[in-house]
């Protein structure tokens, strides 16, 4: 059995060129800036696009902190772990992350984990008031975090921590 197809279904099919001026649809698409690792270029805060997830009561002083100084600051609070899939992570350069929270399922080294996974170039933060002192993360805990930040911090604290070779 053979079938044909019709002249006027091949014009259809063949004769439809895309326009230049559609291409792929990026309405939702917001590009994060490249900061490449250059040792002579200085840090600055106004390069910063910051996404705190978690309601950790010394987190909005820090916001504020880093805000008042050029960064772009965001808040999430995640209910479910699935909420990350759906997170714009092309958008952000570091991301600020608390201990598990009052109706926050999620823990911190699965987010962590995750959010490696998505993007190794995310520069990760855990932050907790349990913390005593400040550090650069070991090797153990760089899987799911850069930099261990006690709270209170102030943003030349955590700006001490960016600034430094962190993987």
């Amino acid at each position: 059995m053979t079938f044909k197809v019709s002249g006027f279904i091949k014009k259809l099919s063949f004769s439809r060129r895309p326009n230049p001026a559609e291409g792929p649809s990026h309405r939702d698409f917001v590009a994060r800036p490249i900061l490449r690792a250059d040792h002579s270029r200085e840090f600055s805060w106004k390069n910063e696009n910051v996404l705190i997830l978690g309601q950790e009561t010394g987190l909005h002083d820090l916001a504020k902190g880093i805000s008042a100084l050029g960064a772009s600051v965001s808040f999430r609070f995640l209910m479910q772990l699935q909420e990350l899939y759906q997170l714009p992570l092309e958008q952000y350069s570091t991301i600020i992350m608390t201990d598990r929270s009052d109706g926050q399922q999620c823990d911190v080294i699965d987010v962590g984990g995750i959010l490696r996974r998505a993007d190794s170039n995310l520069r990760l933060v855990w932050a907790s008031k349990q913390f005593k002192l400040s550090a650069v993360a070991t090797t153990a805990d760089g899987r799911f975090c850069d930099v261990q930040l006690a709270l209170p911090a102030s943003p030349s604290h955590l700006e001490l921590f960016l600034r430094s070779p962190l993987r």
